[in-house]
């Protein structure tokens, strides 16, 4: 009897300490649905039940390495959250006046920039990984369904979206929320197949389209309605006389525009609704379409209604603004996870919230980051109606922890031949390659590298990718990503070519022009006479047997002009410097000559291998003074020369030199170069 009265605190005690364990793990649970993007909704996740998802997401990755990782990474943003708010306090009064009046004519301007002009479409294949798995295997059709490995999902059927299961989700999480889940293996050979049967059918609307993915694209039916209006219209859908009669009341000139708006609405969608169907006969797979001014809002309509359905939005300012800004941030495409948890933390939940703390945006973030956020806050994004220039080409995989050397380079190899097709199909080559490496620990690196040489295969891409990823190793890595940039177009890099090879021959002409002009008046011409008479007397013949490229014997004698040149200052004095000996008038070169002429009589040793090898002149285009006496010295000069590169001597002297006195065998090259230069030419 006694004990019962201690009975009632120990479980008062313990219920309260189940208490503060739920409202912990309740705790942790809604932060976890802010680090993690697979608990945002998508479409048919309108009724899960979104407090267990969470529960369940939390308890299968609070000991995980990625958990761990995003921890540190929410805790980065906490930080800058904190630091924004701080800021804020900051804000006067005054400061706010002031940068009102620095925003509200942005916001003015945006307003005469909107574009309501344009009809822009974002066709969205329906779970098209598992539709397509489900269309080729009829008994999984009414069964959850996700296509990926149990490491992570690409993508879930209707049925499995009910229980939370979503794309980018670890399938191990997608089991434990649908024990029935069925994971299928990605099969890309068949979903890029009924990819490109898909944009066959779009580039009939709108031949410039934009494929964002294999499963999406973006196109423009603004020319295609013009030239088609009647098709989908009527015979009655134009103007008429009545029409422009009634421009003389201004009422109906309002409810004239109400109705041409609406038409534009109505063949809008008859083509829409045209691409779908001929999708769907050709495929078998549904499709979902946006229609709107501009592409971020025809993105956002495109997921209105999902399945296998199409929504407008009316193209008037009006019906623009107040769909916008009824929508949640985290709605509108570049919000992700991070800003939607610091708009968040300043107690913006929808785009309306955007416009109306427009100032402390501007005063808390960068204006860019501000700038834009509030033009997506007023639906203005510009659609020119032209493509938009593209920056770069990325490609990634995600795997199961790997550590072997031989398995990542064989990764490497596969994501490079993929981002070579890539650039193949754009058109484009790169000049910077970045190498994205996730480790085991879920830590990000990347390792880029740039190149004066543009890379436009796939073995380009290898080439430098495979160098960045073993200067990292050893290390284990569940994610390897390639991402090419600075692009050029190859159209213009061939034009850029062929202009190279141009310039560079009018730069052989100049080494040519050179030599005739110092044959006629230059003072070393009895040195060129004596070194040319010491070779064996078949150097015309050589040349023209091995030249056969357009300007190469050009080339060759601009080479042989610089090994004699080189020769001829060998035999200078030594206290004449290569400097002064090409910069002296006629006149006193006519008094060096006589000296060297001299000297050369009194001395009856040659010039041996390393006097050519270490010989300087002044390069005539750029004015440095390189080694002359090496074929692949000036020929590596000249095409710096022609790339504006040669900025510093390319060959200095040595600070030493061995010479080799009377030897035969370095006669004998000598002879060589001088008798036949491009067969020295030929190893550079």
């Amino acid at each position: 009897m006694h004990d019962a009265p201690s009975a009632a605190p120990e479980t008062a005690s313990a219920s309260a300490d189940e208490t503060k364990e739920d409202a912990h793990a309740s705790s942790a649970a809604t932060e976890a649905a802010q680090m993690f993007v697979f608990t945002a909704q998508k479409a048919g996740m309108k009724d899960v039940d979104k407090e267990h998802v969470q529960k369940v997401v939390y308890e299968m990755s609070k000991d995980s390495l990625f958990f761990q990782n995003s921890i540190k990474q929410n805790q980065k943003v906490e930080a800058r959250i904190n630091e924004m708010k701080l800021k804020l306090r900051g804000l006067t009064k005054a400061k706010h006046e002031t940068l009102r009046r620095q925003i509200d004519p942005l916001v003015a301007q945006w307003e005469t920039q909107r574009d309501l002009t344009r009809t822009m479409v974002v066709v969205d294949m329906d779970m098209f990984y598992a539709a397509v798995e489900m269309r080729d295997n009829p008994s999984l059709r009414g069964k959850p369904v996700a296509v990926g490995g149990i490491g992570m999902l690409s993508t879930t059927n209707y049925e499995a979206r009910k229980f939370g299961v979503r794309a980018a989700m670890p399938g191990f999480i997608g089991k434990e929320l649908c024990p029935e889940l069925i994971i299928v293996p990605t099969n890309f050979k068949k979903y890029t197949t009924i990819s490109q049967q898909v944009r066959a059918i779009v580039a009939d609307y709108d031949p410039n389209f934009t494929a964002m993915s294999l499963d999406e694209v973006y196109l423009d039916i603004t020319d295609y309605m013009e030239a088609n209006w009647a098709k989908y219209a009527g015979a009655g859908g134009g103007r008429s006389e009545s029409d422009d009669e009634a421009d003389q009341d201004g009422e109906e000139i309002e409810d004239q525009s109400h109705a041409m708006n609406s038409q534009r609405e109505t063949v809008a969608a008859a083509i829409v609704d045209e691409i779908r169907r001929r999708i769907h006969g050709v495929t078998q797979l549904t499709a979902s379409a946006g229609i709107a001014a501009n592409t971020m809002l025809a993105k956002i309509c495109s997921d209105i209604n999902k399945p296998n359905g199409q929504y407008v939005l009316p193209f008037t300012r009006d019906r623009v603004v107040s769909f916008v800004q009824g929508l949640p941030v985290r709605k509108i495409g570049g919000i992700g996870k991070v800003m939607e948890k610091v708009l968040g933390a300043l107690g913006i939940t929808t785009a309306k919230d955007i416009y109306d703390h427009r100032v402390e945006l501007f005063h808390a973030l960068t204006p860019r980051s501000a700038a834009w956020l509030l033009q997506i806050s007023m639906g203005v994004k510009q659609s020119s109606g032209e493509p938009s220039e593209r920056k770069s080409y990325s490609r990634e995989r995600t795997f199961r922890g790997i550590g072997d050397p031989r398995w990542l380079e064989k990764i490497c190899r596969e994501v490079c031949d993929m981002l070579g097709k890539d650039l193949a199909e754009g058109g484009h080559g790169a000049k910077t390659l970045t190498l994205k490496l996730k480790c085991v620990d879920f830590s990000v690196r990347t390792r880029a590298v740039s190149s004066t040489c543009i890379m436009k295969t796939s073995d380009d891409l290898f080439a430098y990718a495979i160098e960045l990823l073993r200067k990292e190793m050893p290390l284990e890595l569940r994610l390897l990503g390639v991402r090419a940039s600075a692009l050029v177009s190859l159209d213009e890099d061939e034009a850029k070519s062929s202009g190279g090879q141009r310039k560079r021959q009018t730069a052989m002409d100049k080494f040519t022009s050179s030599v005739a002009e110092r044959e006629a008046i230059d003072p070393f011409e009895v040195l060129n006479l004596q070194l040319l008479a010491q070779s064996d007397g078949n150097a015309s013949s050589a040349d023209d047997g091995d030249v056969n490229a357009q300007g190469g014997r050009k080339r060759q004698l601009a080479i042989k002009a610089f090994a004699v040149d080189s020769r001829q200052i060998e035999a200078l004095p030594a206290d004449v410097s290569v400097a002064s000996s090409v910069q002296r008038s006629p006149q006193k070169r006519q008094r060096v000559l006589a000296m060297s002429v001299q000297t050369e009589s009194k001395s009856e040793e040659t010039p041996t291998v390393d006097a050519v090898e270490e010989s300087f002149q002044p390069c005539p285009i750029c004015g440095k003074t390189i080694n002359a006496g090496n074929a692949i010295a000036i020929d590596m000069h000249v095409e710096k020369c022609l790339r504006g590169e040669a900025t510093e001597p390319s060959f200095g002297p040595r600070k030493s030199r061995q010479r080799s006195r009377g030897n035969s065998s370095q006669q004998s090259t000598i002879h060589q170069f001088l008798n036949s230069p491009s067969k020295f030419h030929q190893v550079s």
